[in-house]
């Protein structure tokens, strides 16, 4: 349980261990204005940094840059056509500006209606107490002119509560895709780095700024660039050869041919077998070629044998 006890000039605090805290009010505005400059800063270098963008590329109504929530439709302007939520968007920047106007508007009405009653209360002299428990959130120390008046209020900031979760959720999204289109452009190697840091920091006016100057280019032409220069340098590194088998030579034949691991299921004949039929077959067709040779010179020399006597035999009649 916290309890807070605001009484013109100061505002004490009561936590839950007992640790009083108090705070002027000439505290809480200084506080407020340092907030409120640095938003004013990164709210300009957005501002420059788009307005730069924008004239670089030949853009018209560079100015709105400066205008709040129109300045979302020049980033959209900037990126082209983008995909939200796997659909195509011809300017995702008309879209923000719609979401991040009505998230805008439910939070400044959640907070009207949920301080402005107190506020008033406390400028005119009262003390009010908000204490804050399991079962809710109390106020005490001023009232509604009317209960009609009450329930409106309540209703206001139940519903406007409700509203603001809702579009802020898309709002994220939304903006997500924003930025990480437009740092595509401008910064490919980490955009997914810099949409994230400048969603939950708000510091996406500093990156924008810093990235001003920078050209801009066609992200899906960088990747094909990138991919075709790493399968490049890939294909030109020299890559050393296996070392040889020292033990090679010691080898037996097959040692290096382990054969085919499912011969055992195949028909076909292993290569071993088929070999020796080879073999085989050749020594039989060198055997058969052989004996033909052979043959052929005990056919001559029978030949010749028959025809010698006859020629004698004719010499003899001669005579």
């Amino acid at each position: 349980m916290s309890k807070i006890t605001i009484t013109k000039p100061y505002i004490q605090i009561l936590l839950e261990d007992g640790t009083i805290g108090t705070l002027s009010f000439t505290q809480l505005f200084i506080t407020a204005g340092i907030m409120l400059a640095v938003m004013l800063a990164l709210y300009v270098l957005m501002g420059v940094g788009l307005m730069t963008m924008a004239k670089r590329r030949e853009m018209k109504n560079s100015y709105l840059a400066f205008i709040p929530f129109a300045r979302y439709y020049l980033v959209g302007k900037l990126i082209g056509k983008s995909r939200l939520f796997g659909k195509p968007i011809k300017n995702i920047g008309v879209l923000a500006v719609v979401t991040s106007a009505c998230t805008f508007g439910l939070m400044a009405i959640y907070y009207i209606a949920s301080y402005l009653p107190i506020i008033l209360a406390v400028f005119q002299g009262a003390t009010v107490v908000i204490e804050s428990t399991v079962e809710g959130t109390f106020y005490s120390g001023f009232s509604f002119s009317s209960e009609a008046i009450k329930k409106a209020f309540n209703i206001t900031i139940s519903v406007s509560s409700i509203l603001h979760t809702i579009l802020d959720l898309v709002n994220f999204f939304v903006m997500l895709e924003i930025y990480s289109e437009l740092f595509k452009k401008y910064a490919p190697e980490r955009y997914f780095l810099f949409a994230f840091i400048a969603i939950l920091t708000g510091c996406g006016g500093i990156i924008v700024f810093a990235l001003r100057n920078k050209k801009a280019i066609d992200y899906n032409e960088y990747i094909k660039e990138r991919f075709m220069k790493m399968r490049g340098d890939y294909l030109n590194t020299s890559r050393p050869n296996p070392p040889d088998d020292p033990f090679r030579e010691f080898a037996k034949k097959g040692d290096y041919d382990p054969g085919d691991p499912f011969q055992e299921f195949s028909n076909s004949k292993p290569k071993e077998e088929t070999q020796t039929v080879n073999v085989e077959s050749e020594t039989t067709t060198k055997e058969e070629h052989e004996e033909k040779t052979d043959e052929k010179p005990v056919e001559d020399n029978k030949e010749k044998t028959e025809e010698k006597p006859v020629e004698e035999n004719k010499d003899d009649k001669k005579e």
